[in-house]
């Protein structure tokens, strides 16, 4: 199997992709916009469990790294591992972690800072295009994350319970009026 792995010709030079993928990180290190902007082609889009909706653009992108900055001032992206490419040849897996403080409001989703320290890992996925970003579809516990945030009660605390009994109760309701 894994010399058949071998076998498979990369179309994604890595090089370019160890190049692009230290200077995102720096970019977003720095908190240059202009710079992450510059790094997105104009048909890129952004999936990411935190937005309402996809972003599009490099001017999506301005908008998607302000309020991230905003939110997050002391934001710490680390990459896990470089990135891998994948078999299509076209794209990358990358394995992060992020940290930061919510000190500023999360304005895609109009969320008041709480203060609340977040630290949590995901997988992004990039393709690219002329040298590009193309597709940033990126994945990690929302869930957590929002646990973190203190948007949602602690995983066993008192309000986590109750919230399970209420939906326990609303499920009932949904299932008897399907009936």
């Amino acid at each position: 199997m894994s010399a058949e792995i071998d076998e498979v010709p990369l179309s994604l030079d890595l090089e370019f992709l160890d190049d692009w993928s230290r200077r995102w990180q720096a970019a977003w290190s720095s908190r240059e916009i202009e710079t992450i902007a510059s790094m997105c082609g104009e048909e890129l889009r952004l999936d990411d469990p935190a937005l309402p909706e996809a972003v599009h653009g490099p001017a999506g992108i301005r908008a998607f790294a302000a309020d991230t900055f905003e939110t997050f001032p002391d934001l710490r992206l680390e990459a896990l591992e470089p990135p891998c490419p994948s078999r299509s040849g076209t794209g990358a897996w990358f394995p992060y972690r992020m940290s930061g403080t919510m000190s500023g409001r999360w304005r895609p989703l109009g969320l008041a800072p709480t203060g609340a320290r977040v630290d949590f890992r995901g997988v992004t996925e990039w393709h690219f295009r002329d040298g590009l970003l193309v597709l940033w579809d990126t994945t990690y516990d929302n869930l957590e994350v929002a646990r973190q945030m203190g948007l949602i009660p602690g995983q066993g605390s008192r309000a986590d319970r109750v919230f399970s009994r209420l939906q326990s109760l609303q499920a009932w309701a949904q299932r008897r009026a399907n009936a």
